[in-house]
């Protein structure tokens, strides 16, 4: 019933209770002038009456029914939302025990891009478009929902994974369909994860949960991709928490340390500068090497404050051996992608050094090559500012799998660091030393120097020098060691 129909329906009723009131004035009156319109009086007293219940069931199923839309009703989507799918999810698991039924999270691969693009009524179209599809797909015995943003969720019957798989490939083909009579340029890919229910289990909560935690592991992904929860992704996920439940404390207990690694000029074999790399001495897991940590940081962010932490430490460390008069040599320190989008990261690195006194050129910035292609005109900008206050840019990994050779021209660095995956233990491959030896050759007409890391053996050393390449680093010569065992390998005291 519309609100405007409730609204007469009280008009009608206080008027009504209005003219009853007035009736039974009049027919108290003319009782006591002995008349007989009892009668009448009490009937209209029970009319209104009545009609008064009516009002009151009429206008409680109004309000219920609104609370149900509000409480049960996706907004954007106008199907059912997750306070719904949680009641219908546990229902059918409670009432059909002896199926196999599995949690599906679904997320729309870059959906921010399609906002970004199209605009956001464009994005509710699709994500309404998405959940209708998803509502028709479900069998009586299943339920879907909205989970919320661009994340769907549904319980679903299955008899094996191989046909969940094909279930899901199934959906996206059935979407992209839909979508294209839409709008042609309504592209969009799904990444979904997948809890196999346990026979008995009915908190959905729980099962939601651990689906989205089998999500998160699929990572940044540029297709449709699926994963199964299994025991590992909740240890590996549990083991994440650990570690960032104590970050933010080991970072203010100094227990992040500096580990230098030596490089080495092949003419002179002598070292003419370090890496400073970072472990973590974890208070109860022990020493952490960085495989473990730097991807987790990079994700949640907390990689800006672990590198100026480490920038810092550098500059200390820098200033100890120039105050001792030591012939310092520069160390080269890493710098994230998350680094890009600041504005302002360049003058407060000129801030660090000015604080302790330190030449940029002591302080060598190594950007990894994937940095380049995450954002080229904010790479490009930020190397220039950089350059321009006098640091020394150092390009990481090159040759990793994203390198444009074409790109060389137009970025102001002074050194390529060929990828340690060039140079294998059991020797390198013809076609590796192809590539090295032309990417040298390249660098030396660009006047840029070469350094190779992750040399390991004679016959590399070799090779290298042959090819011409400057700098090195790897077992070879030195691992990465603690800051004193450094000092006393070059002599400093």
């Amino acid at each position: 019933m519309k609100r405007s129909s409730i609204h007469a329906i009280s008009i009608f009723l206080l008027l009504f209770l209005i003219g009853s009131s007035l009736i039974f004035l009049q027919g108290t009156s003319q009782l006591n002038k002995g008349s007989s319109y009892l009668p009448i009086i009490l009937a209209a007293l029970f009319l209104a009456s009545t009609i008064t219940v009516i009002y009151v069931i009429v206008t409680k199923n109004y309000h219920n029914k609104a609370l149900n839309k509000v409480a049960y009703l996706d907004s954007v989507t106008g199907t059912g939302n997750y306070n719904k799918f949680k009641i219908d999810a546990q229902a059918l698991l409670k009432n059909n025990k002896t199926r196999e039924y599995a949690i599906v999270y679904l997320d729309i691969s870059k959906f921010s891009y399609i906002n970004d693009t199209f605009g956001y009524s464009a994005g509710d179209i699709i994500l309404a478009q998405v959940a209708k599809e998803m509502e028709l797909e479900m069998k009586e015995s299943e339920c879907s929902a909205r989970i919320s943003a661009d994340n769907f969720v549904c319980l679903v019957e299955y008899e094996s994974e191989n046909s969940l798989l094909q279930r899901c490939e199934q959906f996206h083909h059935q979407c992209d369909q839909q979508l294209s009579q839409i709008n042609s340029q309504f592209k969009i890919q799904f990444a979904c994860s997948i809890y196999k229910v346990s026979p008995g289990e009915t908190d959905i909560p729980s099962m939601v949960g651990k689906a989205e935690i089998a999500y998160k592991t699929i990572g940044d992904i540029h297709k449709a991709s699926a994963v199964f929860y299994d025991d590992r992704i909740q240890n590996e996920y549990l083991q994440k928490k650990k570690l960032e439940s104590a970050m933010s404390s080991s970072l203010d207990n100094n227990d992040f340390l500096v580990y230098l690694q030596p490089k080495i000029d092949l003419a002179s074999k002598e070292i003419v500068g370090t890496e400073a790399l970072s472990r973590w001495q974890h208070p109860t897991e022990g020493l952490i090497m960085p495989d473990q940590f730097i991807s987790l940081f990079e994700s949640n962010g907390f990689i800006l404050e672990l590198d100026f932490y480490i920038y810092e430490k550098v500059c200390q460390l820098l200033r100890k051996w120039l105050d001792a008069g030591e012939a310092v040599m520069p160390i080269s320190v890493n710098v994230s992608k998350a680094h890009l989008a600041n504005q302002q990261f360049g003058s407060q690195l000129k801030a660090l050094i000015e604080q302790y006194r330190i030449s940029p050129n002591l302080l060598e910035l190594e950007l990894t090559e994937s940095i380049l292609f995450h954002d080229v005109e904010a790479a490009v900008s930020m190397i220039l500012d950089l350059k321009n206050l006098g640091f020394s840019i150092l390009i990481d990994d090159f040759g990793s799998g994203y390198s444009s050779l074409n790109l060389l021209k137009d970025l102001t660095v002074d050194v390529l660091k060929l990828d340690k995956e060039f140079f294998r233990k059991d020797g390198m491959m013809e076609k590796d030393k192809i590539i090295v030896d032309g990417i040298i050759r390249i660098a030396k007409d660009l006047n840029l120097k070469i350094l190779s890391e992750g040399v390991e053996t004679q016959d590399q050393v070799d090779f290298l020098i042959e090819a011409g390449c400057h700098y090195v680093q790897g077992y070879f010569f030195a691992k990465p060691m603690p800051v004193e065992v450094f000092e006393a390998l070059v002599g400093y005291q």
